[in-house]
């Protein structure tokens, strides 16, 4: 082996060892923007769903005008 196979040799595992070093940085990064997505998703859904509730919670019992049952005074003063 010559000095020149020797280097070269170091020097191709120090660029595998940097790349393997890189490849589990990328995939690091990659879990970290999944899991802040789900995160911001799962915050999203919760707020959609205390919203819903709430709208349900405001609508319950309650009638629009026009629905059967509900008169206006407009309603009762023609019926007189």
């Amino acid at each position: 082996m010559t000095i020149n196979e020797t280097q070269f040799e170091t020097t191709m595992a120090e660029i595998v060892d940097e790349l393997g070093y890189l490849l589990m940085e990328l995939i690091l990064v990659s879990f970290k923007k999944i899991n802040m997505e789900n995160d911001l998703l799962k915050e999203l859904l919760e707020i959609k769903q205390k919203e819903q509730q709430e709208h349900e919670f405001h609508d319950f019992g309650e009638t629009e005008p026009g629905y059967p049952g509900e008169e206006t005074r407009q309603g009762i003063a023609k019926s007189r």
